[in-house]
């Protein structure tokens, strides 16, 4: 089977399972896939409004198959997306775990599921977790070939943060494509705000969001390299051996060279077995959003991590760096000095800066193809046969289908253990222990789901919500998540309101300020309506996907009586200090 072949019966599956057109799910995760390849799948189904649901299917997985590169990237763009569900099953089953050991200490298997549904939602179990595990395994562990280490460093170009690397490659006159990518981060809300006053820049609006989509589908690529590096680390972990260079690059140096690259990926190796994470170190004069020397990466998952810098850093190969570009990418950090020699030249003109990004935007086209296409040297060949067989299996998992279930607990979780790191002991309600259910409901509720209890012999308890019930002046409110103290003084200490929309917008500009029936759209017109309402200490909303602009969840948007905070790309492994916290200092009595 060609991969040509074989992209179009994966993606054929992809937009299957997704049940794009259907109208029943949220569209995060279609919109996140497509976006990853550089397609705006709200303009293709808006081609296809009050027509059949098979044509806009075929033409999506027609379009998601011309855009991938190659078949392995949109496999990797498929992990990626699952992967998050993958580690909220995780961490929703050892918490479910953790509480049935305290109770009878005899359940496996949890059900979760809304009261009045008929049908269970979900069943986690471990047979159900071992599955989803060997499938994980299965779908990140392809050996991809070998890869070319040379064209990689000439694309990268890293220096301690800054991106030197040139477009085409080992080019004297290239476009420094990388650092430009990084560029889009400030560029982007810098156009949001003049197109906001003035009609004339929309035509440089929409050349960003184009941009933008492309330059996701160079990061696509990129991960998929450092995916596939990460398999090589992993076989060493595994099993050690010797580490010869020329088993996973494709080079010709001298023997001293290879030695050092020898060395350099034995430091990999360390990293990989300390920290589970390929990354490199950046410098706070050199990128925005540092403090300090920092390891910026990738981990397996290739979730972004950061962590200071040792003393004594050892540095590592090229696909280090690479993992930090994407890294760089994923958390919305560029360089501060190409942003002060651009800055006034692109917008001095906006068709100047239109046809800057329209540049970028053709280059990032290339480069994705080329990252995917070219820089590998296949080693062996891959049964696409039975690889797809595993991918139709992953793609049919409940994790899917059953994903805004699946976020709504995960997020009531991440609350419960941030008010555990404040000293109180959780207990669930809800459940039934014979039976292993946890029960949510579909709507508004007028029962606790958990309680939070004082040390003993203590008899301080706090009351844990999900979408709760409550009249206020304003008309019903029912946040996801809140934490309340008990009858007969009730007031929410703690709101965490869970969305899941791509590139939800953080205010509404400043014409639209009174458009309050849209309030649902803004991520902060939401948060300053539950703390107008309820007046807790804190009030988060939190979005599994990216806000159309940057959002530092250190920023304050309320008062230091009535905090508001946003958190973007809040999933497991990036949940911000400042969530455990706010809330650790809301639930916390004062003496």
């Amino acid at each position: 089977m060609s991969d040509e072949e074989a992209r179009r019966r994966l993606a054929g599956l992809i937009v299957e399972a997704l049940e794009v057109g259907t109208g029943k799910r949220e569209r995060d995760v279609i919109d996140e896939l497509f976006d990853s390849l550089g397609v705006d799948f709200a303009a293709l189904e808006r081609q296809f409004t009050g027509r059949s649901t098979t044509l806009l299917r075929e033409s999506a997985a027609e379009r998601l198959a011309d855009a991938a590169p190659t078949m392995a990237v949109l496999l990797n763009t498929v992990v990626r997306c699952g992967g998050r569900f993958v580690a909220m099953v995780e961490a929703i089953y050892k918490r479910l775990a953790r509480h049935t050991a305290t109770t009878t200490g005899t359940n496996e298997t949890f059900r979760l599921r809304r009261a009045n549904v008929e049908e269970d939602q979900l069943t986690i179990s471990p047979a159900f977790l071992e599955q989803v595990r060997h499938l994980t395994r299965t779908l990140t562990t392809i050996k991809i070939g070998h890869i070319d280490l040379d064209s990689v460093q000439s694309f990268v170009g890293w220096d301690t943060g800054v991106l030197y690397g040139t477009w085409p490659p080992a080019t004297a006159n290239g476009t420094r494509l990388t650092d430009r990518i990084l560029a889009l981060g400030w560029i982007a809300p810098a156009v949001a705000d003049r197109a906001a006053g003035s009609a004339a820049w929309a035509e440089a609006a929409e050349a960003v969001a184009v941009a933008t989509r492309a330059a996701e589908g160079v990061i696509s690529s990129a991960e998929w390299l450092v995916r596939g590096y990460f398999t090589y680390l992993s076989s060493l972990d595994d099993k050690g051996g010797a580490i010869r260079a020329s088993d996973v690059f494709t080079i010709e140096i001298s023997d001293w060279f290879a030695r050092q690259l020898e060395h350099q990926i034995r430091n990999d190796v360390n990293r990989f077995r300390d920290a589970r994470i390929l990354a490199a170190e950046v410098y706070p004069r050199n990128v925005t959003g540092i403090d300090e020397p920092t390891l910026l990466g990738l981990d397996e998952q290739l979730r972004p991590v950061r962590m200071s810098a040792p003393d004594r850093h050892r540095n590592g190969t090229t696909m280090g760096t690479l993992a930090g570009f994407v890294a760089q990418w994923r958390g919305s950090h560029w360089s501060r000095r190409s942003r002060e020699s651009l800055e006034p030249t692109l917008f001095a003109d906006q068709e100047n800066l239109t046809q800057w990004l329209n540049a970028i935007t053709s280059q990032c086209d290339a480069a994705a193809r080329w990252l995917a296409a070219e820089v590998v040297h296949p080693a062996v060949s891959i049964d696409v046969t039975t690889l797809l067989e595993s991918v139709e299996e992953f793609l049919n998992l409940p994790l899917w289908r059953q994903r805004d279930l699946l976020y709504e607990v995960w997020v009531l979780c991440a609350t419960l253990d941030a008010c555990e790191h404040a000293g109180w002991r959780v207990r669930l309600a809800g459940t039934a222990d014979a039976e292993g259910v946890w029960e949510l409901s579909v709507g508004a509720t007028n029962m606790p789901v958990a309680r939070l209890l004082g040390q003993s012999p203590s008899q301080m308890y706090l009351e844990v919500w999900r979408e709760p019930r409550r009249d206020t002046a304003t008309g019903m409110l029912t946040p996801d998540v809140t934490v309340t103290t008990p009858p007969p003084y009730a007031r929410e200490l703690v709101v965490v309101e869970a969305k899941d929309r791509q590139l939800m917008q953080i205010r509404p500009a400043a014409r639209n300020d009174g458009a309050q029936g849209k309030g649902q759209r803004y991520a902060l017109l939401v948060a300053q309506r539950y703390a107008e309402a309820f007046c807790p200490a804190v009030t988060w909303v939190v979005n599994h996907c990216d806000y159309r602009r940057n959002a530092d969840p250190l920023e304050e948007h309320g008062t230091v009586w009535s905090r508001i905070r946003l958190a973007a790309q809040f999933c497991p492994g990036n949940v911000p200090a400042a969530f455990t916290d706010t809330i650790q200092a809301a639930v916390t009595p004062s003496e």
